[in-house]
C-alpha cells in the first residue's frame, strides 16, 4: 500500500512539474487578422448604412478584415 501511494505521489509531482513546465511557455496565439462576416441584403440601402454605422464598433473591437456575402449588386461595390 505504501509502494502505491508513493507511485501514485511521484506520477502526480510530475505531470503537475510537465504542466507547469508547458503552461509557462506557452504563449497566447496572436491573431493578425480578424474577419467580420456580413451577411446582408447590400441592394438595400437601409442595410449598407446599418453596415457602415457597424465598421467603427467592429474596428474598435479588433476587427481588421471584412467579408461580404456575394450577392452584393456590381453598382452598390464601391
Amino acid at each position: 500500500m505504501v509502494r502505491l501511494l508513493v507511485c501514485l505521489t511521484a506520477i502526480f509531482t510530475l505531470l503537475a512539474v510537465l504542466a507547469t513546465a508547458g503552461y509557462t511557455q506557452l504563449q497566447p496565439p496572436q491573431m493578425q487578422r480578424r474577419w467580420l462576416f456580413v451577411w446582408r441584403n447590400m441592394a438595400n440601402p437601409a442595410e449598407v448604412d446599418r453596415t457602415i454605422a457597424l465598421l467603427p464598433r467592429a474596428q474598435a473591437a479588433g476587427y481588421n478584415d471584412i467579408a461580404f456575402s456575394a450577392n452584393i449588386p456590381a453598382g452598390k461595390v464601391a
